[in-house]
């Protein structure tokens, strides 16, 4: 009877003229409905698949053609106990009919049994607040239900399968502000969370340019591209000065840069203080632990090395950093194994302009280039930069001097349309030469240093949003690192000349000298 009904509503707009050939009625899905009007019209639908799923009816495909869309979702959804609201140009939300109070008797619930047990879903767009134009390949975060999604090409996302409780939705797009906002779920259904985020440059009229604390209360801070910028950081060590209570000094890659969190001075034990994870990879230095320094206990050696002791900062470029955290408090397991906190950087993924930037002082001399290429038909965004810098650690001596050379590549892709799978895979190939060169004055002792790192890693990571009951998301990381690290060091040494003297009384004699080494 239904089908006939709703039949007979969609013919209406045929009415009064008759038709040029007999009308095509189609019996389908509620959903495979909607999507045949959006083919011939161009309008799309978001809606919850647990509200249309077990729902058929009989549609005329000539009436479709002829009828307005909001006039026909106004013939066939109210008998369907659905509405709908229009949530932009040519977007329409499918949402359950709101049931008036009056209406309902005292033992009747405000949904039916089984959609009151139904989940409820939070989707929307976000887009550029001068142009209009919807950004891709933004980070949504749904917290704290463990969830995390990247926009498609129309700067769509949706959380399936939310609980009812209050949650916080976070985005994060590169050269844009962050936002965040609140949500309370009080019942099933679907809800609407749209933003507008603006180009993250210094001439906003507020702009973070030191690390901001963790609205959650954690012992955290957040470090943003837009302070990264300001500070003009050469290196991960100089970013590290936003933080509270860090000391402001000018760049110096002339020496290892160590950082500790609880603690004044860095120690041989560094390794296992402060995890450095670079999209979620940590970069471990826990290799010749069994002794302080297996390269200095042996031959005293003097050239610079974090061999047992901790990731050297000033082999990161501050350039292609996209945001910093600093987690001061006790971190969770999946940063692996540390006692003093971590440092998790995230670099910068998908399309940007390209930059070119450089830096000469007396002390250093450093240029980057960068940019984010959006491959045709979907295929994702390559991401590349390449990092050349020299430092002094005294401009008067050319003798003494730090080379540091990075290229840095990732790939980032969604797969699938429902369950997004969001994928980042990365190479980076570094080299760092600290060496100290023979002066031609120093005869004495034909002092030369030289410290060479060749870093290879590998990495990828993925987060594949299920969204079911039982598996939100799954989450996983695989990476290769491979690092060579050559210590040299000469050095002229002597033992103490003295004569040999046989006389047994105060007399002048002729000596022979011991000799050297």
């Amino acid at each position: 009877m239904l089908p006939m009904l709703l039949c007979m509503l969609l013919c209406v707009a045929s009415q009064g003229q008759p038709p040029r050939q007999p009308a095509k009625k189609l019996d389908m899905p509620l959903e495979d409905a909607l999507t045949f009007v959006s083919v011939r019209t161009g309008v799309r639908f978001i809606y919850s698949k647990d509200l249309v799923r077990s729902t058929r009816l009989l549609i005329d495909t000539a009436g479709i053609m002829k009828m307005p869309v909001e006039q026909l979702l106004q013939r066939i959804l109210p008998a369907l106990g659905l509405s709908y609201k229009q949530v932009g140009d040519k977007y329409y939300s499918i949402v359950p009919a709101t049931i008036p109070k009056a209406a309902l008797s005292p033992v009747q619930p405000a949904l039916p049994p089984a959609q009151s047990a139904q989940s409820s879903v939070i989707t929307g767009t976000v887009t550029e607040r001068k142009t209009g134009k919807p950004i891709p390949m933004v980070s949504v975060t749904l917290s704290p239900v463990a969830g995390t999604t990247v926009t498609d090409e129309n700067g769509e996302y949706v959380f399936r399968n939310v609980p009812s409780l209050t949650v916080t939705i976070s985005v994060e797009a590169i050269n844009m502000t962050a936002g965040s906002r609140q949500v309370s779920i009080d019942h099933p259904g679907l809800y609407t969370q749209s933003f507008q985020l603006e180009e993250n440059v210094l001439s906003l009229k507020e702009v973070q340019v030191v690390a901001r604390e963790e609205e959650n209360g954690g012992a955290a801070s957040v470090i943003s591209r837009s302070a990264i910028a300001h500070l003009q950081a050469a290196s991960l060590a100089d970013v590290m000065q936003l933080l509270p209570g860090e000391l402001a000094s000018n760049p110096d890659l002339s020496k290892v840069n160590k950082f500790t969190i609880r603690q004044v001075d860095p120690d041989n034990m560094g390794s296992l203080g402060t995890a450095v994870l670079i999209n979620g990879i940590p970069l471990s230095n826990n290799a010749n632990l069994q002794a302080p320094n297996t390269a200095r206990s042996g031959a005293n050696a003097s050239f610079a090395n974090t061999i047992g002791a901790g990731t050297d900062l000033r082999s990161i470029t501050a350039d292609n950093i996209e945001s910093v955290e600093v987690i001061r408090g006790v971190p969770s397991v999946e940063y692996g194994d540390l006692t003093s906190g971590a440092i998790l950087v995230k670099t910068r993924a998908g399309q940007t302009p390209l930059e070119i930037r450089a830096r000469v002082n007396p002390r250093l001399n450093q240029a980057w280039i960068g940019k984010g290429l959006l491959l045709k038909n979907n295929g994702g965004a390559l991401n590349l930069d390449f990092d050349y810098s020299r430092a002094y650690g005294d401009q008067r001596y050319e003798a003494g001097g730090y080379t540091r050379v990075t290229a840095n590549a990732l790939y980032s892709r969604q797969f699938f349309r429902k369950k997004k799978l969001n994928t980042t895979t990365g190479f980076t190939y570094s080299t760092n030469l600290d060496e100290t060169k023979q002066d031609p004055d120093d005869q004495a002792q034909k002092l030369a240093l030289r410290a060479q790192e060749h870093n290879f890693r590998w990495n990828t990571t993925g987060k594949w949003n299920l969204q079911s009951a039982l598996s939100r998301q799954l989450n996983y990381t695989l990476s290769v690192n491979y690092s060579i690290q050559k210590g040299f060091q000469q050095q002229q040494t002597g033992g103490v000349t003295a004569p040999l003297i046989t006389a047994r009384k105060d007399t002048t004699m002729v000596a022979q000298y011991l000799p050297t080494e």
